[in-house]
């Protein structure tokens, strides 16, 4: 099976997580958050980053933001993306990340091209109010995305939603092929 890197984007609270929950049964692989290795920093300090407050939100998307100029999240995700290039994850193929700020998209969009990975968006639209933190107000437009699932429904719904753009993805629709 081809590798492939399949972004998930939404505001805070749209369900990301049970998009890629009910994703990985139609196509296994990890979940990763562009967020995480500034959780991982934060937990070393003992901070509780598992809360996700108003509050935390914000000081993740901060922090972020900050280091986005030395690009210590850019370097830590593409890392994780070439661990599942190399094999080195067993059994994956497919990496789910959670990045908000469109340029980032953008960046790895380019490295995987670079490197022959594909790679297609998925934007994961709700009717909840945008979180107010500069992360989610970045990821409030659908637009661009090659597959937009909404999430206002039942799991149910949901879940069906979500084999449908597996199955577009598996059979080569609106996804980025490095051929």
């Amino acid at each position: 099976m081809r590798k492939m890197v399949i972004i998930l984007n939404g505001i805070g609270r749209s369900g990301k997580g049970t998009v890629y929950k009910f994703m990985n049964q139609y196509l296994p692989g990890v979940q990763y958050s562009w967020v995480e290795p500034v959780r991982d920093m934060l937990r070393e300090k003992g901070i509780d980053v598992d809360d996700k407050t108003p509050e935390m939100r914000k000081c993740l998307a901060d922090i972020c933001a900050a280091l986005d100029s030395i690009d210590y999240n850019y370097k830590d995700i593409t890392g994780v993306i070439k661990d599942v290039e190399n094999g080195m994850i067993e059994g994956c193929n497919t990496i789910y990340i959670d990045v908000r700020d469109p340029k980032n998209i953008d960046r790895l969009r380019v490295f995987c091209r670079e490197y022959g990975i594909d790679f297609c968006t998925i934007y994961v639209k709700r009717d909840v109010e945008c979180p107010n933190n500069q992360a989610d107000i970045a990821a409030k437009d659908p637009t661009g995305y090659d597959y937009v699932i909404d999430n206002n429904g039942t799991f149910q719904e949901l879940n069906q939603k979500c084999m449908n753009v597996a199955h577009c993805i598996q059979t080569d629709y609106k996804v980025i092929r490095n051929e």
